[in-house]
């Protein structure tokens, strides 16, 4: 039932149903001006042979639900993916690239890949309406990403750290 699937990770799942309205990036690349904005990151940064990524994110930012946004979130999101693989959508794409991300802080995250990976952050960074979608791990970790379709209107899911929230979905 496509109106109850609001997991980008679903195999099938469709960016197009909204989920980049809900789920806001890490960056945002815009092709008309040919830039990348920050978003939900405030910076990123690559050591110098691209084989390590640091991402710091802005603070003050919550859930839906009231759960602050943090490095948690985005670690938890890249290591489940990775160990996932095939098994999810974007999964693989982790996968080949990412050897371990961890939160160092509240508001940091250190992404270390197996083999230098310099064009990753883009690859995360919202582009042409897709993009990497950073779940959160409260709601996700213990969830099978497979067949967890992320849609509970009274339990308030989706989550999202912007202004707009599901009310009301049908297959209409």
């Amino acid at each position: 039932i496509d109106h109850e699937l609001w997991s980008g990770y679903l195999l099938g799942a469709s960016h197009q149903r909204g989920l980049g309205i809900l789920h806001e990036p890490l960056a945002y690349y815009s092709a008309f001006a040919d830039e990348t904005y920050p978003w939900l990151a405030e910076s990123w940064e690559y050591n110098a042979d691209s084989t390590q990524l640091t991402i710091n994110l802005r603070s003050g930012i919550n859930w839906s639900d009231g759960t602050p946004f943090s490095a948690e979130d985005v670690a938890f999101t890249l290591n489940t993916l990775r160990d996932l693989g095939a098994k999810v959508r974007w999964g693989t794409d982790v996968e080949q690239f990412v050897q371990e991300a961890v939160a160092e802080t509240e508001n940091q995250v250190i992404v270390t890949f197996k083999v230098p990976a310099p064009r990753f952050f883009f690859f995360m960074t919202y582009k042409y309406d897709i993009g990497l979608y950073i779940v959160p791990k409260h709601i996700f970790e213990g969830q099978d990403w497979a067949t967890f379709g992320n849609f509970d209107i009274a339990q308030g899911l989706p989550l999202t750290t912007g202004p707009w929230r599901v009310v009301f979905s049908s297959p209409e």
